[in-house]
């Protein structure tokens, strides 16, 4: 069986076949659009069968038994606190800062919805992106001037996009007529509607009077209120509620992750291992041999013809250079030797290479295709047995470390010590230069 690094340049095979079909409905229709999206797959590829230890009962606690999952959402398997690449990676820092990430699951930021998006489209089809995602254009409301409001879209009302702006006041607004129209059946009628919406009410019997408003009326209208004996019924939003469930991503967002997952297809090597895949997004859960801890990881990509697995990164810089402090900086070589112990543990399969497909974040949206070396995922071998090492000591003690309590010794890094000139050195430059 041929693994990745066997392949030859018949990647650039012109035979490639279309792979999605046109939704019906073209989220993507503009100008200069490129046909890559073509080439994209709607269909997702042969679902692994479940494994006889999976137990959805066993789901309500939290637990997941060793096994291949290969449908399991995103928010359960990320919701599950096993040892994890992102879990080791912070270990390798420090205990402490697992500790914190486990503590503290990461809030979805514009750079994670965009990455999300990119990953649903490229490896899952656009079916898939319009049910997990809303594009939302700009806001259909009008201004107090009689002006259209062009801001973004955030919730999807009556058919129309409003701002966060619009739809607070859309949903103040709804409420506050809910209490008007409560207060008119109690025999209560309005006698003034003030310019920023408020409606003032009287008793007809009693005479009680009531100024029911979503804002303050501020000091000149709280002294007339007093005057007045009016009494102020405030409007307090509740929970945000209005929206469908989908991310929601501005019509620019949904162009850029357009034309990043296009250029992921239109790529000769990266499409030929999207071609080539057996699964996408398939979960591994196993126990570590050596300490018993529970770990898992999420595979972008499973390549089984290849024996090679695979990672989709969304990035500035897809450069060699780049990606090289990427992968330093991010334990990348951790997260290569983590996913592949963890297939030859849940099920006794062994890959033999872990690759990255990288795209650029920014237009032209250029594409690298990286295999890791065997050194490096030695390397990480070894970085990870000694964050799980830690993690089951951590977990055991219920001790998370951070740094050092002591004072430490500290200064250049080596590589910059190495670069020094002595002073002997610098003697027989001159001598040579005179």
């Amino acid at each position: 069986m041929k693994s990745i690094t066997d392949q030859t340049s018949s990647t650039q095979d012109a035979s490639v076949a279309h792979h999605r079909a046109d939704p019906g409905v073209n989220l993507d229709s503009r100008p200069g659009q490129s046909n890559g999206r073509s080439q994209r797959d709607a269909a997702t590829p042969p679902a692994l069968p479940l494994p006889s230890t999976f137990n959805p009962t066993r789901y309500p606690s939290g637990a997941i038994a060793p096994g291949v999952y290969p449908s399991i959402e995103a928010s359960r398997y990320h919701a599950l606190v096993y040892a994890s690449k992102t879990y080791l990676s912070q270990m390798l820092r420090s205990p402490a800062h697992a500790k914190w990430a486990i503590d503290n699951p990461c809030e979805q930021t514009p750079a994670l919805r965009i990455g999300s998006a990119v990953h649903c489209l490229t490896l899952e089809g656009e079916d898939e992106y319009q049910k997990r995602f809303a594009v939302a254009s700009a806001c259909t409301a009008r201004k107090k001037d009689g002006e259209r409001c062009f801001n973004p879209g955030k919730a999807l009302v009556g058919g129309e996009w409003l701002c966060g702006v619009h739809l607070k006041a859309d949903r103040h607004n709804a409420i506050l007529m809910d209490v008007v129209r409560k207060l008119e059946t109690d025999g209560f009628k309005i006698t003034n509607i003030s310019q920023g919406g408020s409606r003032y009410l009287e008793h007809e019997d009693s005479g009680i009077k009531y100024r029911v408003s979503n804002h303050d009326a501020g000091w000149a209208g709280n002294v007339r209120m007093l005057r007045d004996g009016r009494i102020d019924i405030r409007v307090d939003l509740p929970p945000y509620g209005r929206d469908d469930g989908r991310t929601i991503l501005t019509e620019d967002e949904h162009a850029q992750v357009s034309r990043m997952a296009d250029a992921v297809w239109e790529h000769p090597f990266a499409r030929k291992l999207l071609n080539a895949r057996t699964a996408t997004e398939a979960s591994y859960v196993w126990n570590d041999d050596a300490t018993g801890v529970r770990c898992k990881a999420r595979m972008d990509i499973v390549c089984g013809g290849l024996k090679t697995l695979c990672d989709l990164k969304t990035t500035l810089d897809a450069s060699t250079d780049a990606f090289q402090y990427a992968i330093r900086t991010h334990h990348y070589e951790v997260q290569a030797a983590h996913y592949l112990a963890g297939p030859l543990a849940a099920e006794g399969v062994e890959f033999e290479e872990f690759a990255f497909i990288c795209v650029e974040k920014n237009e032209p949206h250029c594409v690298a295709v990286y295999v890791i070396d065997p050194e490096s995922i030695a390397i990480g071998h070894d970085r990870r047995r000694e964050a799980i090492t830690t993690w089951c000591a951590c977990m055991k003690s219920g001790i998370w470390p951070g740094y050092s309590d002591s004072a430490q010794l500290i200064g250049l890094p080596n590589y910059e010590k190495g670069n020094r000139v002595s002073e002997h050195q610098q003697e027989l430059l001159e001598a040579l230069a005179s």
